[in-house]
């Protein structure tokens, strides 16, 4: 059975890589997590039209059903993401910090 995974990524990435390359990101860490035989979820993908509120609510309910917390941490971490790896040690589930890197990375 794979690996449900809740995956992390920024949605506010530096001037130099603002929208639409943060939804790249994303896109490009789902695809990570989907390349090592996990099934991921991520709240970016899913929710970012409905604000962050329910981006959060969802994100929250999936901590407490996935076996890892995945951080794609190539462009940091900003609060929301902060919170999650926080909430993670509260409901003891591993986090994994991961970086696609520049020749994974969509141009």
């Amino acid at each position: 059975m794979r690996k449900a995974v809740l995956v992390l990524s920024p949605s506010k990435l530096p001037e130099s890589l603002r929208l639409p390359s943060a939804w790249g990101y994303a896109g490009d860490a789902f695809g990570d997590s989907l390349s090592r035989g996990e099934a991921p979820y991520s709240p970016v993908h899913s929710h970012r039209f409905d604000g962050d509120a329910v981006m959060a609510e969802c994100a929250l309910a999936h901590l407490l059903r996935c076996d890892l917390v995945a951080v794609y941490d190539d462009h940091g971490q900003h609060q929301f993401i902060k919170d999650m790896i926080h909430h993670a040690g509260q409901f003891r589930r591993p986090v994994e910090y991961r970086q696609i890197g520049q020749e994974r990375r969509r141009g």
